[in-house]
């Protein structure tokens, strides 16, 4: 996301890999609905500070895992819907970005 100078690609790496294990281990281990919201704002918090600091992957490892918690604790909602309403979906998005691709080649 941002550019960072050669010197600090390392320490980057270990940065995001570790923040990406602390992660995965807290989310696996949090045991209720109170839990997993204090995790999001914890989340959030990192994002806001990783994007002051101009962490870039830190921010998005932070921004999946926010993604990833909220699906998990709407795991019950999406389990609820019914799978062809999945295939709707799925198929709508395939069907507008074939028309959207056709108008672009049509004005080119």
């Amino acid at each position: 996301i941002w550019c960072f100078s050669h010197a600090y690609i390392p320490n980057t790496i270990i940065y995001s890999f570790s923040s990406s294990i602390i992660n995965f281990i807290a989310l696996i281990n949090y045991t209720s609905e109170m839990d997993g919201i204090i995790y999001v704002m914890f989340l959030t918090l990192l994002v806001i500070i990783s994007y002051i600091y101009k962490l870039g992957p830190i921010f998005l490892i932070c921004l999946i895992f926010i993604l990833l918690n909220v699906f998990i604790l709407t795991k019950t909602f999406w389990f609820s819907i019914p799978w062809w309403l999945y295939i709707l979906l799925v198929g709508s998005i395939l069907v507008g970005f074939a028309i959207y691709n056709e108008i672009r080649e049509k004005k080119d």
